[in-house]
């Protein structure tokens, strides 16, 4: 008797046969390191059975030694270079790993040796939807549901893509498609929610993802699409032990260390490490708990990204700054930044709101007065684009040119404060903005812009918080489906006394954000150039 696997490769010898028999049921009983003990035995009196390496190599996958499974797949693919399914495999396993073009070109292999393979279509659109190529990720999942119909995933992931395309309402009913074909597929019911909560339909989305957790009770993806749910709704309480969850998603996983991490206990003197986590704006919005925790006892070692080392090393009161992977001194607790209103218990009317609560250092100021500045306009920093590698940023960034109405308005000098990549469409505007990306070189020369400005007109990024926690004027545009931090149905924020919440009235709608804007800032300037203490 010659037994065959998915590869169409023959294992021979009987002893081969009954190991990789007794290896398959292991395997389908979910007893993976059994499974692998058996494939590895079989591997060794016969290195080239290519039906057991392939095998091992999807055990490993499941045990989550994602480089051994690489090595199983590439030596099977060395031995049978035609072998589709081990590109497939391939190309899932460095996906996994983040090495994105690679893995693309094994999908792209596989389809090249097998143009009806649906797995390989579906998981090369699931790759250029991270990769962010929307339109070709489409393409493809469309492929792979033309041939496979009633696929529960292929309709989910499909339903991803469009959703990153604003494609809401066509997002959601591919979700649901998916749940119909497989009623108990709790990612799907995930999904569901995710894309009602963008069309405002909180109620259903909360529906969908308690259902969700129902069939998966143990999945980090929908604790977490819950606790931000009930952030947004300000149920506080519930949300920040829920936040927790992020130190089991691999996305958000805080930086872990031996000592036990503080939740409130007395601290008596005991020195404890605070750490930056998640965005820079993150870490802005949450340095304000800093000086609590100092006078709680703490005494305070933070660690931060080197951009915002500066601006960190004004608060007063602690002991040490390092950043990154610099050596850090003894410590008996530790907290990430985010943690920090769990442990104090903030909710929505304890918010510690006062501001400013970040210092400019004195030789970023000097460095900014030195600059050459127009007298008489009302001066307005302009950001209208957040970091590309958020999940989020396509919905809460805009171009430049979308902010061109607002360059019309009579008595105002606008300043570009913006960054990175999107700060090259300065180049392309007819309109002049003052370009300041030469006086960055970090957050502290950024606030020391930033105290020049009259207002902060900017989207959902890190220099909003940082005007915010200096108590400047600031208006913030926002989606319609904001970040849990600006909660709902309200234009101020308790977190930010001198911020103005400027929503989406509806999905997508930045044209109607930014006409509001206009109008308001074309009747502000000339009361802010009368009342400069005008907010």
């Amino acid at each position: 008797m010659k037994l065959r696997n998915a590869t169409g490769r023959r294992e021979q010898g009987p002893v081969a046969q009954e190991l990789f028999a007794r290896a398959i049921e292991k395997q389908q009983a979910g007893l993976l390191d059994s499974a692998a003990a058996l494939y590895q035995q079989i591997l060794t009196a016969q290195p080239d059975a290519i039906a057991a390496l392939f095998n091992l190599g999807v055990v490993r996958q499941g045990l989550g030694d994602l480089p051994g499974a690489a090595a199983c797949f590439e030596r099977a693919l060395a031995l049978r270079p035609e072998l589709a399914e081990a590109h497939n495999s391939l190309g899932l396993t460095l996906r996994r790993q983040q090495k994105l073009t690679q893995a693309r070109a094994h999908y792209e292999r596989a389809l090249a040796l097998k143009p009806d393979y649906a797995d390989a279509w579906s998981n090369l659109g699931v790759l250029l939807r991270l990769m962010d190529e929307l339109d070709a990720s489409e393409q493809c999942l469309a492929k792979a549901l033309a041939l496979r119909p009633e696929n529960a995933g292929i309709l989910d992931n499909l339903g991803n893509t469009l959703r990153d395309q604003g494609r809401l309402e066509e997002s959601a009913a591919l979700h649901q498609q998916a749940i119909a074909a497989q009623p108990k597929f709790a990612h799907a019911h995930n999904n569901l929610g995710y894309t009602l909560r963008k069309l405002g339909r909180l109620r259903e989305a909360r529906a969908s993802f308690l259902q969700a957790q129902a069939l998966d009770a143990r999945s980090p993806d929908i604790r977490w699409n819950l606790c931000l749910l009930d952030l947004l709704e300000g149920n506080f309480v519930a949300g920040w032990r829920g936040y927790e969850v992020r130190q089991e998603r691999n996305e958000s996983r805080p930086r872990q260390f031996a000592q036990p991490q503080w939740r409130g206990e007395r601290l008596d003197g005991a020195r404890i490490l605070l750490h930056a986590e998640q965005g820079l704006g993150d870490s802005l919005q949450f340095l304000r708990y800093v000086p609590m925790v100092i006078a709680a006892g703490g005494r305070v070692i933070l660690n931060v990204p080197a951009t915002l080392r500066r601006l960190a090393a004004e608060l007063p009161g602690v002991e040490t700054v390092t950043v990154g992977d610099e050596p850090l001194p003894a410590f008996t607790w530790h907290c990430p930044l985010m943690s920090l209103p769990l442990a104090f218990r903030t909710e929505p009317d304890s918010i510690p709101g006062h501001v400013p609560y970040l210092k400019t250092p004195d030789e970023a100021l000097e460095a900014a007065d030195r600059l050459t500045w127009a007298a008489g306009d009302v001066r307005v920093g302009l950001v209208w684009s957040g970091n590309p590698k958020c999940a989020e940023d396509r919905m809460r960034s805009l171009r430049l040119a979308d902010f061109e109405p607002l360059l019309a308005v009579n008595g105002v000098r606008f300043y570009s404060l913006q960054v990175g990549a999107a700060a090259g469409q300065l180049g392309s505007m007819p309109t002049g903005v003052t370009d300041l990306r030469s006086a960055i070189h970090d957050f502290a020369d950024t606030a020391a812009l930033v105290e020049h400005m009259d207002l902060v007109i900017a989207v959902d990024t890190s220099v909003a918080h940082l005007a915010g926690a200096l108590a400047r004027p600031t208006w913030l545009l926002l989606p319609f489906a904001p970040d849990w931090r600006w909660l709902l149905r309200r234009e101020d924020s308790p977190w930010y006394p001198t911020m103005r919440l400027f929503r989406q009235p509806r999905f997508g709608d930045w044209a109607a954000v930014v006409e509001r804007v206009r109008d308001e800032l074309a009747a502000w300037q000339p009361r802010r150039r009368t009342d400069p203490s005008l907010p």
